[in-house]
């Protein structure tokens, strides 16, 4: 699999990004990486690495500051279940002593309520048969554990999954995305938020479009008045916002969901904001072309998104 580069030109730190790239699939035998805005991206050539596989779930483990790979599923079409874990300069296989089955298109997240990477769902898959899955872990840094939540999203695979501010269902949030007088983006309450998904990847229909939040022990389904459409591998990230020291503006952060697969495996391009209580759609004045299974993220940095 060819590493995939992207050009940043003058684009500030804290813009998000959106690459086309097959969801949570790594470049396992090359990794970019984005060092400076004033400098070529950097091409990693691992000395080890994990095989060739998509479908795979990563996600940046900012406890211990770590990118953590499971699973996917590889060329012959069967799931695989390791975990790898990347080292700056080559990829390790860990060996945890209890791991989730061997699964490809899962989700998993960041959880900074627990400082826990949390993996939920996927689809179990060999060259006969596939099986959806709605089983909910936890990553400990050294141990996956497996959560016993007493309500759960149905099974799925290919779900967008990202922290978000906190709904009132939750504890502390403030529903709105909105920061509280004195409190800055590190205080802020936020959930991990799991939006749509397919029933099966192995059906032309399936498209999920519910919206449920993590509240560190459970899982709740929020029914916002708004909902993007149904859909799955859309792209999820949260984005906060500066006001750029405009008094009339508050500071908040907010969420945003980006184009996927819909109904009838149609690709879409629209952009969604998640504020704690709805969905709100955006019109922006340009927007990538229609795609599904594209990687989002933020660029590292201290300051925020611009708002316009």
């Amino acid at each position: 699999m060819k590493a995939m580069k992207a050009k940043l030109g003058n684009l500030p730190f804290g813009t998000l990004i959106v690459l086309s790239v097959a969801i949570m699939v790594l470049a396992v035998i090359g990794v970019t990486v984005y060092n400076s805005i004033n400098t070529s991206d950097k091409i990693i050539l691992p000395i080890a690495s994990p095989s060739v596989r998509e479908g795979a779930a990563s996600a940046y483990d900012a406890a211990t500051r770590q990118l953590i790979m499971f699973g996917g599923v590889n060329t012959l079409g069967n799931a695989l279940g390791g975990t790898w874990i990347f080292k700056g300069s080559s990829w390790a296989e860990l060996k945890p002593e209890v791991s989730p089955s061997p699964r490809a298109f899962s989700s998993i997240a960041y959880d900074s309520s627990t400082k826990q990477l949390l993996l939920f769902g996927g689809e179990q898959r060999t060259t006969n048969s596939l099986v959806s899955l709605n089983d909910t872990w936890e990553w400990n840094g050294s141990n996956w554990i497996e959560l016993h939540p007493q309500n759960s999203p149905s099974p799925r695979a290919a779900s967008a999954m990202a922290e978000a501010p906190m709904s009132q269902n939750g504890t502390g949030g403030l529903g709105n995305g909105n920061l509280a007088k004195g409190q800055n983006s590190s205080h802020h309450h936020f959930a991990l938020m799991l939006f749509g998904g397919l029933t099966s990847l192995n059906l032309v229909s399936g498209e999920l479009g519910d919206t449920w939040e993590w509240n560190g022990s459970n899982w709740i389904e929020l029914h916002p008045q708004n909902s993007p459409p149904p859909r799955a591998v859309s792209s999820i990230s949260l984005a906060p916002i500066n006001t750029n020291g405009n008094q009339n503006k508050k500071p908040h952060i907010r969420t945003l969901l980006f184009g996927g697969f819909g109904l009838g495996s149609k690709d879409l391009n629209d952009t969604w904001e998640w504020n704690g209580s709805n969905w709100i759609e955006l019109h922006p004045q340009n927007s990538p072309s229609p795609r599904g299974a594209s990687s989002v993220a933020i660029l590292p940095s201290s300051k925020f998104v611009d708002s316009n």
